[in-house]
């Protein structure tokens, strides 16, 4: 290698490193002492426009709940599908089981964790895997997202016309108690 792609390549390390560490400051400024809550709750989805498998309502369910920060071992399970597990159905039973930060330590003494507020935007296309057709999704788990999840600045609103795709129809904005990534060693 030549004296000056050593230098760049030193030079492009060190930006790397420099910057990793400023992020890890950023991330721990800021964090509050939350802990874990237990939600496990059932809701009932019938849609008219979208209809989804059980495997596919389990996998778009979870997606969702990890996005608002729930922990990894979160678990979705659907039944009801009217038409067989692997076809498309209109309705079904989703229950939910999961863990999310709320802010303070918990009531029995549980594990205290550094939780952050960040910001959160969904809406199709936001991020990119959410589409119009999610709006009847979005439209059931509301209940599930406030009962489960700590929430600042938020903003829910769904706008979901039967047996059509609306541009717009959804966006949940605002800010929701996440973990604090850990810090990184320089």
């Amino acid at each position: 290698m030549s004296g000056q792609r050593i230098g760049l390549a030193t030079l492009l390390i060190g930006a790397l490193l420099f910057g990793s560490a400023s992020m890890a400051a950023e991330d721990g400024a800021g964090a509050e002492q939350a802990s874990w809550r237990h939600t496990q709750l059932t809701f009932t989805y019938f849609g008219f426009t979208s209809h989804y498998t059980c495997d596919g309502i389990e996998d778009s369910v979870r997606h969702i709940l990890l996005m608002f920060g729930a922990r990894k071992d979160a678990k979705v399970r659907a039944t009801g599908c009217s038409e067989g597990m692997h076809r498309p159905s209109r309705s079904m039973w989703v229950k939910v089981e999961f863990d999310a930060l709320t802010p303070g330590t918990a009531a029995s003494g549980g594990e205290a964790v550094a939780g952050k507020w960040m910001p959160i935007q969904v809406a199709p296309h936001q991020p990119l895997d959410m589409q119009e057709g999610d709006c009847e999704l979005i439209e059931h788990l509301r209940g599930v997202l406030l009962q489960g999840f700590a929430f600042k600045d938020l903003e829910y609103d769904t706008r979901c016309v039967p047996h059509q795709t609306t541009l717009g129809s959804y966006r949940i904005k605002g800010k929701v108690l996440m973990p604090a990534l850990p810090a990184v060693s320089p």
